[in-house]
């Protein structure tokens, strides 16, 4: 059989290999799983029986399995054993470690999202210290729940503290009694009586009593705390939080008093740690993850450094500005969808500018979320490859704007089951949310933390000498909190209800990698004992101010999983949209509001860099040369800002780089674009957001640009403009850049190609293109074909000119005497090869009539005859000026008469008509009358000689042998008639070029006026005519 083409028979083989041989019973699910697998590779009943086995054999390896297979745990088996084929690990020597296959990784198969009604209840036992699972929950609960929600929160942080080298006491028999004695040890209240004037430790829930003092509440009891002379640690504290507290237990007062010398939060504990102890129990309900999984995991993630996150709060759908908004948002992303590829959208709430109260709020809400799925409709890639994860706020139903519990509901499903029926990957989740992504698990809560945090705080004696920005402070003491308590919701059940039997869902340990805690404070990112924290923003109304104008931004964030940093984004508020608009309608009359004009004329270069909104700049970067008649500031700001890009999907692409030199390609002073890019190097943070860089070295070589780009270290893209790249040389290290296009030199052999290939080793993408015809020689290609590439990551070299270009990658060249491939550059030949390619490097659509078009566009269309000169010999010159001639090609023989070769530099597609006009002027009358074809007059000779002008006009078609035209004459009209019978291509040769008998070209050889003849001498190549029918 040489295929499994029926469904009943991938059945029975699987059947056979699980139960028979495995002794295991398939579930339908499991078994509808196993057949997809089967249908969507199409495999035979060999290769499927051979997956089969190698599936039960890695089932039975897993903690959870059983004897009746769970599809779920089936799935989780059969993608990591895909990711270890994708990853080199299929090996037990692991030899590959090194090689990851991203073509056979789709990182939204490990993207899972998990609700927090969806997560399992997990209790830590003191007495064998370890999670214990409970089954049963309900959101009602329990009278004991609550008491239990307590103890639990005070058990995971106590044997946190336990595990701590500051509380734990030495392990070795060597060790000195006084080391063992000298560690710090936690006291229980209990433990306090009787003993007054001692110094204790203690670990306790911070309370109120009932007549308002604070007190300190541990499982065995609870003492009234004096906080007079406390001096806190780092971090706010707030009823319900736990705390370790220092000092002396007095009863020399009317009741006994815990007098506190010192009040801290208690010590986190990194993930890694956590894992360590804990990693086999599975928090999440997904699958606890090994050790060599984790680690073939993070290799994965490095590897796909394209994919990103993109977090936005506060997205209120009912305002149009919002919406209007969103759109260009998702327009960028989809545009940059190649360069950057957004895995997943989390959007949070509020999604409502004001909480729902009446009737017409709820119709409108419902409606907002039917604009949204049209929004992201009109974006298919995004719609198809993005998950979309929507995360309900404070103001989104039920809660109406009162406060609600946490963890909350998804938003209820009669708002949104037609925006689902349409945005196929649209998940409507908890608040919080938990998100896992390979290795990596990553929490989203929609929270204003930071203003219940501040109305909470209790307040505690200052330090003496505390300085510094509060609210960096707070920022930080915030995240401190957060952390160290372990628990999105450090508050008292007064302060913050939460669910009593779901608490476990807003618990922090192990930490997350990542934590996006949305909150309508200013925006901020830090990392925390290895968890990167960040609020994203507000998309809606911008960072809280006094101002209130419509000129503020909206934010977002933009996580990137590889590396686990966040970039700040941002899209520029109402006036700026105005602006915006303005500009794109009527650049030559846009008038630039009054609060730009003064940012931009009162601050330096870098400055109004770092003011102005990104998008706004590029847009007036388009439009250079037309502000210049309106705005002088403007220009120059926007020329030098055509210089660099910041990283994001606001940047231009690298197509944007390949235009027509007028506005863009202005003088700018070398000098004042290198003290721009030396203070870009010199920030490091902002030098590493730099992923494309631009800039333009015409006349005066200064190797300190290239010194400069390599203290980015994020340089992907790179596009240089210069007439001499010699000092290329000194450019350091680059080893993450990929594309290089090497613009306007004068000469290949400008360029060292292996001392670019070594100092850049990430290198794929070399483009060189030359100004003049004069481009390389023959020396320089053997030279190419011969640089050595084992190794490195060069997949293409082109060389191109306005009429002529070539395409190179590493092909095999030789044999070493081990046996092994020696590769090297060869130029390719294949014409579907080619196209495929530049359309590639260039951003051209893949069509083949596409890449020609643009390949020829870049020609200057020829001048038409001036009628003040001979006709004759006008139109010798006229066409001579389109034929390139080869120095080593013989004139060829068309018959009796000697030509040349002439090649197209366009294409016409079949079955276009093209029909010559009569054209009949005083200033020609003297030589006949005249037919015009375009640009090109053809005088019209005797009877005899008719044949010989079809044949002259058709040479810009016609092969002496293959014609590519058909053609009609029409003496009474004077006219001759073309249809072309198959597609002219950029490069064909269409015929040979009759001489003395046409009249149509030279006489002779000699009858070439000197200045042509020259021209064509001096080429080193044959080369291509631009034919004046382009599309």
């Amino acid at each position: 059989m040489s295929g499994v083409n029926d469904s009943a028979t991938w059945r029975e083989v699987v059947l056979k290999i699980f139960s028979k041989k495995h002794s295991l019973s398939l579930t339908p699910q499991s078994l509808a799983f196993l057949v997809n697998v089967a249908q969507t590779y199409s495999l035979n009943a060999t290769n499927l029986a051979s997956i089969a086995d190698s599936l039960a054999l890695a089932y039975l390896k897993q903690d959870d399995c059983s004897s009746i297979v769970d599809a779920d745990v089936l799935q989780k088996v059969y993608l990591n054993l895909q990711l270890n084929y994708a990853g080199g690990m299929s090996t037990l020597d692991g030899d590959n470690d090194d090689y990851i296959n991203e073509d056979e990784i789709d990182p939204r198969n490990y993207l899972k999202i998990v609700d927090s009604f969806d997560i399992p209840r997990y209790a830590y036992a003191v007495n064998n210290k370890s999670f214990v699972r409970h089954h049963s929950q309900s959101v009602a609960g329990q009278p004991s729940s609550l008491s239990q929600l307590w103890l639990d929160r005070y058990n995971i942080i106590k044997q946190i503290i336990l595990r701590n080298e500051f509380f734990s006491p030495p392990s070795t028999i060597n060790s000195h009694s006084h080391d063992r004695d000298n560690y710090m040890k936690i006291t229980s209240t209990k433990n306090l009586l009787g003993r007054h004037g001692h110094r204790f430790m203690l670990f306790g829930m911070l309370s109120q009593t009932t007549d308002g003092r604070h007190a300190l509440q541990d499982p065995d009891g609870v003492v009234v705390l004096d906080l007079t002379e406390a001096v806190p640690g780092e971090g706010l504290f707030t009823e319900g939080s736990f705390v370790l507290v220092d000092g002396v237990y007095q009863l020399d007062t009317d009741e006994p008093v815990f007098k506190v010398y010192g009040i801290g939060h208690p010590p986190s504990e990194k993930r890694a740690s956590s894992q360590s102890v804990h990693g086999h129990v599975d928090f999440l309900g997904l699958g606890s993850i090994s050790l060599k999984d984790q680690k073939l995991y993070q290799r994965i993630e490095k590897s796909l450094d394209h994919v990103g996150f993109i977090v936005l709060s506060d997205v209120w759908l009912n305002e149009l500005s919002t919406q209007t908004s969103l759109k260009r948002l998702f327009e960028g992303y989809n545009s940059a969808f190649n360069e950057f590829r957004p895995l997943m959208f989390v959007l949070c709430g509020n999604f409502t500018s004001q909480p729902i109260t009446t009737s017409r709020e709820i119709k409108e809400y419902e409606e907002s979320w039917n604009k949204l799925a049209d929004i992201i409709c009109e974006y298919p890639l995004l719609a198809q490859h993005s998950t979309f994860v929507l995360v309900p706020g404070p103001n989104d139903p039920w809660s109406s704007g009162t406060t609600s519990t946490l963890p909350r509901k998804r938003v209820p499903l009669a708002f949104t089951r037609a925006f689902e029926a349409r945005v196929s990957r649209a998940f409507f989740t908890s608040n919080p949310v938990r998100i896992r992504y390979f290795s990596q698990e990553i929490v989203v809560c929609r929270d204003d933390a930071m203003s219940r945090i501040l109305r909470n705080n209790v307040k505690v004696k200052e330090e003496d000498g505390e300085e510094g920005d509060v609210d960096v402070k707070l920022k930080k003491y915030l995240v401190q909190t957060i952390i160290d308590q372990a628990h999105l919701s450090p508050f008292s059940i007064n302060t913050r209800p939460v669910l009593w039997e779901y608490d476990h869902t807003l618990r922090l340990y192990p930490i997350p990698t990542a934590l996006i805690l949305a909150d309508k404070y200013d925006r901020y990112e830090l990392k925390y004992e290895g968890c990167r924290v960040f609020n994203p923003g507000s998309f809606s109304f911008g960072m809280l101010g006094s101002d209130s104008s419509n000129s503020k931004p909206r934010l977002w964030s933009v996580y990137r999983p590889w590396n686990q940093e966040v970039e700040y984004s941002e899209l520029p508020g109402e006036e700026y949209a105005h602006a915006f608009a303005a500009c794109v309608t009527d650049p030559l009359k846009f008038s630039p509001p009054s609060f730009l004009s003064q940012r931009i004329t009162s601050s330096g270069h870098v400055d109004a860099m770092h003011n102005l909104p990104v998008e706004l700049l590029y847009k007036l970067l388009e439009y250079a040369s037309e502000l210049s008649r309106t705005c002088r500031h403007l220009n120059m700001l926007s020329k030098e800002l055509c210089l660099v890009s910041i990283a994001g999907p606001k940047s231009p692409t690298v197509q944007s780089f390949n235009l027509d030199g007028k506005g863009l390609y202005e003088r700018v002073e070398n000098d004042e674009f290198e003290k721009y890019l030396a203070a870009l190097a010199s920030d490091k943070q902002l030098a590493r957001t730099v992923e494309q860089l631009r800039y333009r070295d015409l006349d005066t070589p200064n190797g300190k640009m290239l010194q400069h780009c390599t203290a980015l270290p994020n340089l992907r893209c790179l596009v240089i403009q210069s007439t001499n790249l010699e000092w290329a040389g000194e450019m350091g290290e680059m080893r993450r850049l990929q594309t290089l296009h090497i613009k306007s030199i004068v000469a290949a052999e400008h360029v060292p190609l292996s001392s670019i290939l070594e100092k850049c080793p990430s290198l794929c993408t070399l483009s060189i293109d030359m100004v003049f015809y004069k481009h390389y020689t023959q020396d320089y290609l053997a030279q190419l074909e011969n640089v050595p590439v084992n190794g490195h990551a060069i997949s293409t070299v082109v060389l191109r000119h306005k009429l002529c270009v070539a395409v190179y990658t590493p092909q095999k060249i030789a044999q070493s005497v081990d046996g092994s491939d020696v590769r090297g550059l060869k130029r390719l030949t294949d014409r579907a090869h080619v196209v495929a390619t530049l359309a590639k490097v260039y951003g051209w659509s893949s069509d083949e009539h596409v890449v020609e078009r643009e390949l020829a566009s870049s020609t200057h269309r020829k001048p038409a005859p001036q009628p003040s000169q001979d006709a004759h010999h006008q139109h010798a010159r006229q066409r001579t000026w389109g034929v390139r001639e080869c120095a080593d090609t013989e004139w060829r023989s068309g018959g009796d008469i000697p030509g040349a070769a002439v090649h197209a530099g366009g294409w016409w597609c079949s079955g276009v008509e093209k029909t010559s006009s009569q054209k009949q002027t005083q200033e020609y009358s003297q030589h006949g009358k005249h037919t015009a074809l375009d640009d090109y007059t053809f005088v019209w000779p005797d009877r005899s000689g008719r044949m010989g002008l079809a044949l002259g006009i058709g040479s810009m078609f016609n092969h002496n042998r293959y014609p590519n035209v058909s053609y009609s004459i029409d003496t009474h009209a004077l006219t001759i008639s073309f249809k072309t019978i198959k597609h002219i291509h950029v490069g064909d040769e269409l015929c040979i070029s009759y001489g003395p008998e046409s009249k149509l070209w030279w006489r002779s050889k000699d009858d070439v006026d000197e200045d042509v003849e020259d021209e064509v001498k001096d080429m080193t190549e044959l080369e291509m005519l631009q034919c004046n029918y382009g599309s």
